[in-house]
This record gives C-alpha cells, structure tokens and sequence, in this order.
C-alpha cells in the first residue's frame, strides 16, 4: 500500500529537474551583488553611541544610589501613663523606618478592652 509521502513524491514536478546548472547560479548572484547599494561601514559610530549611552546610563544610576543606608529604629522603651483613676498601665511601642522615609508605629496598649 502506498503512503501519503509516496504520493507527493511522485507528483512532485521538480522531482526530475536537475537544478540550475553552476554557471547561470553564479551569473544571478554577481548581478544581484552588483545591484546591491554599498553603505559605508560604521560600526564604529554605532559602538560609540552604545558606549556613551552606557556610561549616562550608569551615571544616573550611580547618581541617585542612597549613599547612607537609613538608620534602623528598634522598639521604644515602655512609657508610664498616668490615669485618673491612679494606675498607671503598660503602653508599649513598636516603630520603624522604610528606606523611603515612611514611619510605622504601633501601639500597644495592656489594658485595651472592646465594648
């Protein structure tokens, strides 16, 4: 039984061709190399452009690094509030600094109750 492949080879016009012969093959590419416009090379320009590029690149970059990293805050000693009934209960907090500058602070209070 005969495949599908088998089918298209057979039916396959150019199968008998035997090409382009080597002489009209070299013709058609020195006039397709003639016809080709020559641009002068300028690699160099380029890798100039790249280079300067670059080093602007890495100035601005180097520019705006944060020379001191920012200052850790630990947690705050315990500060006594007095009440008007006397007592004075535990008031503990909890505070940090993002390196962008935003404050957070937690307060912690013992004697918190919900209503």
């Amino acid at each position: 039984m005969r495949t599908l492949n088998d089918k298209l080879r057979d039916a396959d016009p150019m199968r008998s061709d035997g090409g382009m012969d080597e002489a009209d093959a070299e013709r058609i590419r020195r006039a397709m190399v003639a016809a080709t416009p020559q641009a002068p090379q300028r690699h160099w320009l380029n890798s100039l452009v790249f280079a300067g590029g670059l080093a602007v690149a890495l100035a601005l970059i180097v520019g705006r690094w944060p020379t001191t990293p920012a200052a850790p805050v630990g947690p705050a000693a315990p500060q006594a509030l007095e009440t008007s009934s006397g007592e004075t209960p535990q008031r503990r907090q909890l505070q940090f600094a993002t390196p962008g500058g935003t404050r957070v602070i937690w307060v912690f209070d013992s004697k918190f109750e919900m209503r």
